[in-house]
């Protein structure tokens, strides 16, 4: 029992690398034995997993230079809110 908070914790320590195929091979038995035990690390995992297909679907669907689009978009407003000096509704055309 008292093992099982440092399990979790070295379990999402490497959680991410593991979702991501990166784990050492060491890593990979531990991990996928604590996660079909402990149902916190589980749930947590698919949590994990879901949120990392969506982004991976928005930046399918946004288009691959949504990144350098949002920068923009960024630099552009806090440029225009330094003009006024004051936060402002965004105006439609400072938006990508």
């Amino acid at each position: 029992m008292i093992m099982r908070p440092l399990r979790c914790w070295r379990v999402r320590r490497r959680l991410q690398s593991f979702l991501d195929g990166e784990a050492a091979p060491h890593n990979v038995a531990f991990i996928a034995s604590h996660l079909e035990q402990c149902g916190r690390c589980n749930f947590e995992a698919a949590t994990l997993r879901r949120l990392i297909d969506r982004v991976e679907q928005l930046r399918v669907e946004l288009g691959p230079d949504i990144a350098e689009r949002l920068g923009a978009a960024v630099w552009r407003l806090s440029s225009y809110e330094r003009q006024w000096n004051t936060p402002r509704q965004i105006p439609r055309n400072l938006l990508p």
